[in-house]
């Protein structure tokens, strides 16, 4: 009995040495322009061991592999990402919008979590900024990630203060920086949903007249800057359909709650970028003391 005692325990502290080494996984996800960019900033100023991996560094070589692989060349002087649309648009006769073609054609992000499942195992806290779409994206990062220590933070900004916040990065005159309010409105109905049951995670409590004239102003500015033609009856689709799925005409007021499960939710607007940087840090290692205990 006590020779079984302690092999029991030398195993649980092998499995215990071996967590011991790796380093954490943070997810940190929230739709464009919602914040995270400038927490991340905060974050590396406070600790400068944690590494990051931006899904706008790794997209673009993804990109380019997937548009060559459907006839795409590069001496060609065509951007890929209108290359992929057209493509879509040819084999199927539809016109889609920038989740969509990502979620026709891109069906996972696994060589980007390989990236961070080696900064892990070598003894780095490793910071995944990516931007969770569609579903089948949670799926794939919960199941590549199952038997990893993944702390995941979900970074919100009221949709009528990110707008602003589009606004003033649009006029800083730098084509990389340039934004739409409505590629946030695309991600939206990924992560958030209203509020069912009362064990829900409460994100915000919003009033549904603001809500929808953010989504209108966003969907003016796609106009504004002359959208092609066949998108305009898909927008009004979009846009009535979200008023449904938000119940924008049937309540003064919804309760947005997370649709999937964070360890940590964030709001941009109510905090400072250094305080949400904290939250992260503080959680993280809160959360490695428990593995310790």
């Amino acid at each position: 009995m006590y020779f079984c005692f302690l092999i029991l325990l030398l195993s649980n502290f092998m499995v215990f040495d071996t967590m011991s080494k790796h380093g954490k996984i943070i997810l940190l996800n929230g739709v464009s322009s919602s914040g995270k960019t400038t927490i991340i900033n905060e974050i590396s100023n406070i600790d400068k061991s944690i590494k990051i991996l931006k899904v706008d560094d790794w997209f673009p070589e993804v990109l380019n592999q997937k548009a060559e692989s459907l006839g795409w060349k590069n001496e060609s002087g065509i951007d890929p990402w209108l290359y992929l649309y057209d493509y879509v648009h040819e084999k199927t006769g539809k016109w889609y919008f920038n989740t969509e073609v990502r979620q026709i054609l891109f069906d996972e992000a696994t060589s980007l979590y390989q990236k961070a499942k080696d900064i892990s195992s070598s003894g780095h806290n490793v910071i995944i900024d990516t931007v969770l779409e569609y579903d089948k994206e949670y799926k794939t990062f919960d199941d590549f990630f199952k038997n990893d220590r993944v702390l995941k933070v979900l970074v919100y900004c009221p949709m009528d203060v990110l707008l602003e916040r589009v606004e003033i990065r649009n006029k800083s005159g730098i084509p990389e920086e340039y934004r739409t309010a409505f590629q946030s409105f695309e991600q939206f109905p990924a992560m958030f949903k209203v509020q069912e049951h009362l064990n829900e995670q409460v994100v915000d409590e919003i009033k549904s007249k603001v809500l929808k004239q953010t989504l209108e102003k966003s969907i003016q500015a796609l106009i504004d800057n002359k959208i092609p033609e066949p998108y305009l009856p898909k927008l009004q689709d979009f846009k009535n359909n979200f008023i449904k799925i938000f119940k924008l005409d049937e309540q003064e007021n919804i309760i947005l709650v997370s649709k999937h499960e964070y360890d940590l939710i964030l709001n941009s607007y109510k905090n400072s970028p250094e305080e949400s940087a904290k939250e992260i840090i503080n959680t993280l290692n809160y959360e490695f003391c428990s593995v310790l205990k």
